[in-house]
């Protein structure tokens, strides 16, 4: 399927507004996909299938907008050679602010997931206050398991890590060990 996508692009769809910007684009995401194909225990775990799901997500978009980006730079070259790309069809200014809006969806996309992730750290810090004059010396911080077969809970657990690990600092000027 790969091989095939490919071979029409570079032969077909290269030339064409969008389209070889989303074959190219569908096949970057969909190289988190195959996780899912060659690791059988993946599709048995929800949360491995969402956390891979949104990474292949956020491949796809972030590659659809460096290609279209790529598509301005290489407007000249393209217009020479016949290529009919959208900053070619409806120019350059235009192009820019279909990235600028695409850049902005996606961004707002990850707003949510780092507001409650502040939160959540606002909420640690204030906890810990109580604890500032209990005369602490040393923190350590367990590491997750590198190795787990669940990735959702690595990825959780190494952002939480260092969240810890600066409001320790912050709060009882501490660096934490782990």
């Amino acid at each position: 399927f790969t091989a095939g996508l490919l071979y029409f692009y570079s032969n077909t769809y290269k030339c064409v507004a969008l389209i070889g910007n989303i074959v190219i684009s569908i096949l970057t995401g969909m190289t988190m996909i195959v996780l899912l194909i060659v690791e059988p225990s993946a599709l048995a775990n929800n949360e491995i299938k969402v956390f891979i799901t949104g990474y292949a997500v956020f491949a796809f978009c972030f590659t659809w907008i460096r290609e279209i980006i790529k598509d301005i730079e290489d407007m000249k070259g393209d217009s020479v050679v016949g290529c009919k790309t959208l900053p070619i069809m409806i120019g350059s200014a235009p192009t820019k602010w279909l990235v600028v809006v695409l850049s902005g969806f996606l961004s707002a996309s990850w707003v949510k997931l780092i507001k409650e992730l502040l939160l959540k750290s606002e909420i640690f810090a204030e906890k810990l206050k109580e604890y500032k004059n209990l005369g602490i010396v040393r923190v350590v911080i367990e590491e997750p398991l590198l190795q787990s077969n669940n990735i959702y809970t690595v990825g959780t657990l190494l952002r939480y890590n260092t969240l810890i690990l600066k409001n320790c600092y912050d709060v009882l000027g501490i660096i934490p060990t782990f």
